[in-house]
């Protein structure tokens, strides 16, 4: 007995393991466990003894795709199973199915597909940024809407009511100005057309033909300027000489690009764009500026004048606009250099609306210069280093000689013709003010929201957001003096390690006098670590002694104790007339520069380099004064000669 129920405990676990087929033949089960359709429900629900079946699918709907499962995994789908395309109407789908044993049963699907629809509406219609009229209703086909002149493209969508409609005439679309007929065109199903249609007005609120005034740069003489508008945004017009070779393409880009990355970075660091013209719009003059240009040299790059803010009532030949002028011979339009310019003139433009414009008093020309290099400054994004290396190199051998911004059209600019030691001297400045600020470059907000417009505003900047003891003119300019000297990475002796200077400084040999405008200085190598004064400088002129090893500074006197003296005239009124100052024993130029931590190449001036204009308010041109005679004989010392003068 107990055998027995051994053996059938052993053929039921057979059974169970193998299959009741193994057992006692091959499996007749030809019938599904499961079947669907991928893209329709079918009816009546699924049952394995059920085996006819329907199914309805709109007339968008072109195949069905149908899954099938068999209940035994030795039975085989030999047909019916996978895709297959519809009619319009009846399609009847038979899925056969193989048993093991050879048997076989088919299930049918019978798919009604949809009769085509004939309905050509669409439900929805609309265009970026542009309000239709009426208010869109399917069962209205015709539209209108106005746009500004600066919307040089719509973008338009649309939505058909009916699945599997098709729909052509959309997606962004060119508006010229005046009227644009734009249609929709919308296929029903059947093919049933339908138009909608929407008449588009662009605005020309801004002439696409207009004749500035300019003036030369060379002796200020006024000439028309035919133009045509070549670029348009919301806050930005763009006019091109007619004469010269812009496109409208790259007249659009850079409109964008003063619209994106410049309107904003003025506005929000400077001073709101004034719109003394009332169009919301700052305009772009690109043209060949007459500055005396003969292939080589500098030429002017830009300019503001500040007549056009003006009505003709008051200058006969404003422009009545804020705008600013843009050279494209030599400089290249949509250039890198042509949008640091255009940075650059545009704090011009803010400034002066922000101080003259205000109160009848303009910012003291190397402030607003200033301002302007740290507009370029902050739309590049990071140093221009064009600036760092000129005064690095100093090719026209001034900024060694003293020659710096705080005099902008001072005696250097006169004699030697060295604008561009200005540039250079007043980016750094300007540099060192916003690595050490609290604020960062919101200092130069600050400055120019002063009301003062002369040093002041530098000093109350520089009081407030960099340190207490920058209480004087003296104290900002001798700081930023020792900063270019001893290069230090920490503290205000220095840039922070963002900028690397180099101190030019003279050999001690035999003691001469010279002349130093105020905010010039000259840096002297001393006889023993040290040099006594002895009188004969001028009442602003001062000594300072610089030790290199340890970054010490000796201002006390009469002996400075240092390896190099700095001599400078600390004079805050940038109007007043030279000094003289006695040099600690020099004669020629140091061969090496003693902290001199990056090596700069020595290079020539360039052949062709940029320069800004500035032209004032008198109805005639009229250069800024001329303080210096020139004289073309000298001694070949340049502080001998100078002294001389």
């Amino acid at each position: 007995m107990p055998n027995r129920t051994l053996a059938a405990i052993v053929l039921v676990a057979a059974i169970v393991t193998l299959g009741c087929d193994n057992i006692f033949g091959p499996s007749d089960d030809s019938q599904l466990s499961s079947l669907s359709l991928e893209q329709a429900v079918i009816s009546p629900a699924f049952e394995p003894g059920v085996f006819e079946y329907t199914a309805t699918v709109p007339w968008q709907v072109a195949q069905v795709t149908v899954v099938a499962t068999t209940s035994n995994t030795r039975a085989q789908i030999i047909a019916g199973a996978g895709s297959h395309a519809l009619g319009v109407g009846e399609t009847a789908i038979a899925i056969t199915v193989e048993a093991e044993s050879g048997s076989s049963s088919s299930y049918t699907i019978t798919v009604t597909r949809s009769e085509p629809d004939s309905n050509a509406d669409l439900a929805s219609l609309s265009m970026s940024g542009v309000t239709l009229e009426p208010t869109f209703d399917p069962a209205v086909t015709s539209y209108s809407a106005v746009v500004a002149q600066e919307t040089l493209t719509v973008t338009v969508a649309a939505v058909p009511v009916r699945p599997g409609a098709t729909v052509a005439g959309i997606g962004e679309i060119d508006l010229d100005i005046g009227m644009n007929s734009l249609s929709i065109f919308v296929h029903a199903q059947d093919g049933t057309p339908q138009t909608y249609s929407v008449v588009v007005e662009r605005l020309l609120e801004h002439a696409l033909e207009r004749t500035f005034r300019a003036r030369t740069s060379t002796d200020g003489t006024w000439y028309q300027v035919p133009s045509t508008l070549r670029g348009i945004t919301r806050r930005v017009l763009v006019y091109v000489e007619n004469s010269q070779s812009v496109s409208n393409t790259v007249g659009q880009n850079i409109a964008d690009e003063v619209e994106s990355s410049i309107y904003d970075m003025i506005e929000k660091n400077f001073a709101d764009v004034p719109d003394i013209d009332d169009n919301g719009k700052v305009i772009l003059l690109l043209l060949d500026i007459i500055d005396g240009f003969a292939g080589s040299g500098g030429y002017v790059a830009g300019y503001f004048d500040p007549v056009h803010m003006f009505s003709t009532d008051t200058f006969s030949q404003s422009n009545q606009a804020d705008m600013v002028f843009m050279d494209v011979n030599p400089g290249v339009a949509g250039s890198q250099s042509f949008f640091r310019t255009a940075a650059h003139e545009l704090q011009h433009l803010v400034n002066f609306g922000a101080t003259f414009m205000v109160d009848g008093r303009s910012q003291d020309l190397w402030i607003n210069e200033g301002l302007s290099a740290g507009a370029e400054y902050l739309y590049e994004g990071s140093q221009v280093t064009s600036r760092i290396n000129y005064h690095n190199n100093d090719p026209n051998q001034t900024i060694r000689y003293g020659n710096s911004f705080f005099v902008w059209n001072g005696y250097w600019e006169q004699v030697v013709g060295d604008t561009l030691a200005n540039y250079s001297t007043v980016y750094l400045f300007f540099q060192w003010l916003q690595l050490h600020a609290s604020n960062g470059t919101g200092i130069y907000k600050d400055i120019l929201g002063s009301s003062h417009r002369d040093f002041r505003t530098v000093v109350d900047a520089a009081t407030s957001r960099i340190n207490w003891s920058l209480s004087s003119w003296e104290s900002v300019m001798s700081t930023w003096r020792h900063a270019n000297i001893l290069n230090n990475s920490s503290g205000l002796r220095g840039y922070k390690g963002r900028i690397q200077t180099v101190p030019w400084s003279f050999l001690n040999t035999s003691g001469i006098s010279t002349s130093l405008s105020p905010g010039e200085a000259v840096l002297i190598r001393t006889s023993g670590d040290r040099y006594t004064y002895s009188g004969g400088s001028g009442a602003s002129i001062r000594y300072h002694g610089i030790n290199t090893a340890s970054s010490a500074v000796d201002t006390s006197g009469p002996t400075y104790f240092g390896d190099y003296v700095l001599v400078f005239n600390a004079n805050s009124n940038n109007q007043s007339a030279d000094e003289v100052a006695v040099l600690p024993s020099v004669s020629s130029l140091e061969s090496e520069s003693f902290t001199l931590a990056v090596e700069y190449p020595a290079v020539d001036l360039p052949s062709v380099y940029p320069v800004d204009v500035h032209f004032g308010l008198d109805h005639e041109f009229s250069p800024e004064s001329v303080r210096y005679d020139h004289n073309p004989s000298g001694t070949g010392n340049a502080f001998l000669d100078r002294a001389h003068r």
